[in-house]
């Protein structure tokens, strides 16, 4: 139990640093290694849990770190990253696709991936399919 606790708090933290990378407003690419070896370690089986806490403290740490309301003329910058693969938004998820080039860091966001072929929005799920396999 205490090792699944302190699991936990290593993603959370990776996951937290890493969105705030994001949003600090520098034009310097954002570090995904810390967040890479977190997600090296975790169980596979498991992969469910996992990919919720990612996504919920994801988007809560974005929240968190948007611009000021009172800065309505400048427009953040939209950065779309691994972690996209598993966004509310299924707009995003089809970008986060649709941009992924090379090999994955790891076999937890190569399960990411491929989990985006059973997408539940179909059009999301057919960016996934190479030209050859049939669509039903």
């Amino acid at each position: 139990m205490q090792q699944l606790q302190t699991m936990e708090d290593q993603v959370i933290s990776a996951v937290q640093d890493f969105a705030n990378s994001i949003s600090s407003g520098s034009k310097v690419v954002a570090d995904m290694s810390a967040l890479i070896d977190v997600t090296d370690n975790l169980p596979l089986s498991s992969f469910d849990y996992w990919e919720r806490l990612i996504r919920s403290e994801f988007s809560s740490a974005l929240r968190e770190s948007s611009t000021p309301k009172w800065k309505v003329w400048s427009k953040p910058k939209e950065f779309i990253t691994w972690l996209d693969l598993i966004s509310w938004d299924g707009y995003r998820r089809e970008k986060a696709l649709r941009a992924l080039s090379g090999a994955a860091p790891n076999a937890f966001f190569f399960s990411l991936a491929v989990r985006r072929l059973n997408d539940w929005v179909r059009w999301t799920q057919s960016v996934g399919q190479p030209d050859g396999v049939s669509k039903l």
